[in-house]
């Protein structure tokens, strides 16, 4: 049994391995690697810095999922089980969704720097939409859409913005 898990292990790290290959930048010629042999002590700080702020923001993250989980159980067992509603149980989807992307890209932060950032920017999506969901819950019928409609446009305008 053990050899199995062993094997499985050792093919998870190699699929993550091709994948964050297959996603980094293209391979430098080889003018272009021997004229950028060393980085510079600013494009080091910059990035050292980078990854700070990247850690901070992945453990804002997993507070917020915390406690905003805890909230939701508590609010849970205040209400009568046939009495709660569907998007309760979505919120509670996305929150999961939400903090496990997060704990995986703390977790392959430091070996996959890449897919560590893509799996950041779905813990970051869900967690927003977790937050629409909430508002949405509480708004009557009547206006619901408008949450819908605002959800959309920033969740379209931001995914634009950081693209280009």
């Amino acid at each position: 049994m053990g050899i199995y898990w062993k094997a499985c292990v050792s093919k998870l790290f190699t699929f993550l391995t091709y994948i964050e290959n297959s996603l980094s930048s293209a391979p430098q010629s080889s003018e272009e690697a021997s004229t950028n042999t060393q980085p510079s002590s600013y494009d080091l700080e910059g990035l050292i810095n980078e990854q700070k702020q990247a850690a901070e923001w992945r453990k804002m993250i997993l507070g917020y999922c915390f406690a905003t989980s805890i909230a939701l159980l508590a609010l849970y067992f205040q209400i009568q089980p046939h009495d709660v509603p569907l998007s309760f149980y979505v919120l509670s989807f996305t929150l999961l969704v939400s903090f496990s992307a997060s704990l995986l890209a703390q977790a392959l932060s430091m070996r996959f720097p890449i897919i560590a950032g893509i799996s950041e920017q779905v813990g970051f999506g869900f967690a927003v939409l977790t937050f629409y969901i909430a508002i949405e819950i509480i708004l009557p019928w009547t206006i619901k859409w408008v949450a819908w409609v605002i959800c959309s446009l920033s969740l379209f305008l931001s995914f634009i913005l950081y693209n280009y």
